[in-house]
């Protein structure tokens, strides 16, 4: 075999515009950092606001009856106790979750009864002071 003409170049003679490529360039790697660093920050939010939530009503998501319903700054537990007697009771406020709580008209700002009634439209749990 007789030597071709790239017998006398050296190898190491490549033009600086063939550097390898890969699929990772700067700017790409830019929009992954900062979309993994907002997808962390939604998830931490969202969790705090979990948390947050669930020391409120004991309940992680807003349900219209939630394990516990402060009304009047004061903790109420509800649970189903049975068809509740609704007489004298009157809406006073709402749950997070959009329930109704119904209870007997406060005189000043204290509470005049030892339980409150949440509702959602279907269904209704009696709350009792004290939570």
């Amino acid at each position: 075999m007789t030597p071709g003409p790239l017998d006398e170049v050296a190898i190491t003679d490549v033009p600086d515009t063939a550097r390898s490529h890969t699929w990772l360039n700067g700017s790409a790697a830019v929009a992954i950092t900062l979309a993994l660093v907002a997808l962390t920050v939604a998830a931490i939010a969202v969790g705090i606001g979990s948390l947050l939530l669930y020391s409120q009503s004991g309940a992680f998501w807003p349900e219209a009856i939630p394990p516990y319903v402060d009304y009047l700054g004061e903790p109420y537990h509800c649970m189903d106790l049975g068809s509740p007697d609704m007489r004298g009771l009157t809406v006073q406020g709402h749950t997070i979750g959009g329930g109704l709580i119904y209870a007997r008209p406060p005189i000043g700002s204290e509470a005049s009864a030892g339980f409150v009634v949440v509702t959602d439209g279907n269904r209704r749990e009696t709350c009792v002071f004290g939570g």
